[in-house]
């Protein structure tokens, strides 16, 4: 059996748009870096090279932050400097999530209504 290529130029077309649309995106937020203190510090604070749990990455989409402004963390995704995975998390844009694509919905099941049932 021979294998025929078959090209798909309005896909590849449609994810050139899609991720020059992320890039453009992500270009609107600063990036920033906080210490243990939830204050903003020097970028260069956040290369990775500091002991983990010492400085944290975050993006914002307010470009004038000052160093030494405090920072809410349960109001900002806060990434671990040090963490390789968590430093590139930092380049995404802001409403994508970990974890939120093929997800599970919790739909009640036995823990809502006793009589009901999960599946399985």
């Amino acid at each position: 059996m021979t294998r025929e290529h078959i090209p798909l130029p309005g896909l590849r077309v449609m994810a050139t748009a899609f991720f020059l649309a992320r890039m453009a995106e992500a270009e609107t937020n600063k990036n920033y870096c906080a210490n243990l203190d939830n204050k903003v510090v020097d970028y260069k604070n956040c290369d990775g090279k500091q002991p983990p749990e010492t400085f944290f990455m975050f993006a914002s989409d307010n470009q004038n932050i000052s160093l030494g402004s405090a920072i809410d963390p349960m109001q900002i995704d806060l990434f671990d400097s040090s963490h390789p995975v968590e430093r590139q998390n930092i380049l995404l844009p802001l409403e994508i999530e970990s974890g939120g694509f093929g997800k599970r919905q919790d739909c009640g099941g036995a823990a809502d209504d006793p009589g009901s049932s999960n599946g399985g």
